[in-house]
C-alpha cells in the first residue's frame, strides 16, 4: 500500500491500474464505512470522491471493457451508464 500511495505522487497509471490501488485500498480498510474510506481515498490520492468511487467501480466491467475505457473508446465517467442500461440491476459484476 505504501508504494502505491508513493507511486501515484510521481507517476501516471492507467484507469485500470488506479482502480485497482484504490480497490485495494478500501478492502485494506474494509467497507464498513465506504464514505470515511473515500474521503481517506481523495486526500491521500488528490482526487475527488465521485472520482475515487468511479474508479473502484470501474473493476465492475469485464476485462475486455476496461482497456476499451483505458483508450477512451468508453468516457471514463460515463461507463456505469453502460453498465445499467446493459444489464439487469441484480448483476454486480459483468463478466
Amino acid at each position: 500500500m505504501i508504494v502505491a500511495e508513493s507511486n501515484t505522487e510521481q507517476m501516471m497509471f492507467s484507469l485500470q491500474e488506479n482502480a485497482e490501488i484504490f480497490k485495494t485500498y478500501m478492502d485494506k480498510r474494509g467497507m464498513d464505512n465506504e464514505t470515511a474510506t473515500l474521503n481517506e481515498i481523495s486526500e491521500k490520492f488528490g482526487v475527488s470522491n465521485t472520482t475515487a468511487y468511479e474508479y473502484v467501480h470501474l473493476l465492475k466491467l469485464s476485462a475486455r471493457l476496461i482497456p476499451m475505457v483505458d483508450n477512451k473508446v468508453i468516457p471514463f465517467g460515463r461507463y456505469e451508464m453502460l453498465l445499467a442500461f446493459i444489464f439487469p440491476k441484480n448483476k454486480q459484476n459483468i463478466r
